[in-house]
């Protein structure tokens, strides 16, 4: 809840389920926003994320279909 600001090449990882709803999040200074899925959202139900407002200045949001970081970048989508 409130302001929350991921700069400073910082990142904020987001599981499915937790509750948003009422941050604004600002990515700034190539800080990165991290929305990971899990098994409870795979497949036909993809996870749902709201939060209040998203600013992004020279900041990123990557969607993450994996329950790990990959070793790769297979299955990493950069919105």
């Amino acid at each position: 809840e409130g302001a929350v600001r991921i700069t400073d090449s910082a990142t904020l990882t987001l599981g499915n389920g937790v509750d948003t709803t009422l941050a604004d999040l600002t990515a700034a200074s190539r800080g990165s926003v991290w929305l990971n899925s899990n098994n409870s959202c795979a497949g036909t139900s993809n996870c749902e994320y709201r939060v209040n407002s998203l600013l992004l200045n020279d900041g990123d949001v990557y969607l993450s279909a994996q329950t790990a970081a990959p070793a790769t970048t297979n299955g990493i989508y950069n919105t």
